[in-house]
């Protein structure tokens, strides 16, 4: 899949999202508290979701130089988040969310990663 990386040209931003509305969720705020959004027992967004997102991100650019972590936290957990890894010659800003559904923006990215489905490296 890096080697898909060239048709995109030199790449600056990257933009990785994946957002679930868990069907936990409305069940989380009420208080039954599922594992899925238990952080002692790898609940909550950065660990459930955004890992696949960082899987993503270092495989194909490496470990980031730098790396910040934004949550909205409720109940003590992380129910969505963006992770911004900093490179050299680029940012990387990965968002997972349990509480809300978003879409993706980039014809041109979403091209490549059909292409790669099922392939993770």
């Amino acid at each position: 899949m890096a080697s898909d990386l060239q048709l995109l040209g030199s790449v600056h931003v990257v933009s990785l999202n994946y957002t679930q509305y868990s069907s936990r969720y409305d069940r989380f705020l009420a208080g039954d508290i599922s594992p899925a959004f238990n952080p002692r027992l790898g609940g909550g967004a950065l660990l459930d979701l955004n890992v696949y997102n960082i899987h993503l991100a270092v495989s194909l650019f490496g470990a980031p130089l730098d790396v910040h972590y934004f949550p909205n936290l409720q109940k003590g957990v992380d129910t969505s988040g963006v992770l911004v890894l900093a490179y050299d010659d680029k940012q990387a800003s990965l968002t997972a969310a349990k509480d809300s559904q978003a879409f993706a923006h980039s014809l041109r990215v979403i091209a490549v990663l059909e292409a790669a489905r099922d392939c993770m490296p």
